[in-house]
């Protein structure tokens, strides 16, 4: 991201701390192809790919929205703490950005193998 807003990188920081509280792994992809490999397969061929998207401003906000609701049931006790996320300044750096950005994509990896018969 470019040029860099200290607020737009708490805001991805946040949403990093919110995928790992709702039981996710952003990083997964990093460590697919080994945990395949560790769970017998073979032939393990990795390839990644990007979805662009055209509405940059719609893909913030949803961004922004799914954060600010976690946030809420956070603060109503419904949900463990996100680790200091601090709410609406990110989010509203993150849909100030997407008004000026000319491009957010989203990383995707994928795996085959083959397991002995």
């Amino acid at each position: 991201m470019a040029p860099r807003d200290p607020d737009v990188d708490e805001f991805i920081r946040a949403y990093l701390r919110l995928q790992v509280a709702n039981g996710g792994n952003p990083s997964v992809g990093r460590e697919l192809g080994q945990a395949m490999s560790a769970a017998g397969l073979s032939g393990v061929v990795m390839a990644a790919m990007y979805d662009c998207y055209e509405d940059i401003t719609l893909i913030a906000e949803l961004l922004a929205q799914r954060l600010l609701h976690s946030l809420r049931e956070e603060d109503m006790g419904r949900r463990p703490g996100l680790g200091g996320a601090t709410g609406l300044r990110p989010c509203a750096a993150m849909r100030r950005w997407a008004t000026q950005a000319t491009l957010f994509a989203q990383s995707f990896v994928e795996a085959i193998g083959s397991a002995e018969p």
